[in-house]
């Protein structure tokens, strides 16, 4: 790989050269969806046509994929997505929020079902149980050695728009306290 980015080429034989197979439309699919970067078309000149070229770093990107994607047999794209800018990387915003949103959507419902049928809000047992959960779609404790541990919900609530301060407010009030 020259200093210049990677060329869908060797992004290619990377992912093969790892185990993993990626075609050019998969790569095209992939950074369409967000989870990679947009490759720039360079031209070869005299009308020699152009090739495309992604940013340097895109190939680790592309591995880290692949292991999220196809080794662990995860379809869902916006979860790749999730997963992705979770682990650091640099993703469209637009499907992790979707994906937070559905999320959000889910506790939500879970909360409304927890709901203390005499005080309206929500028991201190169940407020503890929806604090605790793990939902399914998407891993809410912060992976060991990724800096402060940051609540999932905190973390979910921050990417979704939602002020920390309100959230802690409303948590209080729903105690009671």
């Amino acid at each position: 790989m020259d200093g210049s980015g990677e060329t869908r080429e060797e992004l290619i034989e990377l992912a093969m050269a790892n185990g993993h197979e990626a075609s050019p439309e998969q790569l095209a699919r992939w950074h369409r969806h967000g989870l990679l970067p947009k490759p720039m078309q360079v031209p070869l000149g005299r009308g020699r046509g152009t090739r495309s070229v992604y940013p340097t770093g895109t190939g680790e990107q592309l591995l880290a994929l692949c292991r999220i994607h196809l080794d662990g047999r995860e379809k869902r794209l916006d979860y790749v997505a999730w997963r992705l800018w979770w682990d650091g990387y640099e993703v469209s915003m637009v499907p992790v929020r979707r994906l937070l949103g559905r999320v959000a959507e889910q506790v939500d419902r879970d909360v409304r079902d927890l709901g203390d049928p005499d005080g309206g809000g929500l028991s201190d047992e169940a407020l503890d149980q929806v604090e605790q959960a793990t939902y399914p779609s998407v891993r809410l404790a912060r992976p060991p050695g990724r800096g402060p541990q940051a609540s999932g919900f905190r973390e979910l609530r921050r990417v979704h728009g939602c002020d920390d301060e309100n959230r802690d407010r409303d948590l209080r009030r729903d105690r009671g306290r």
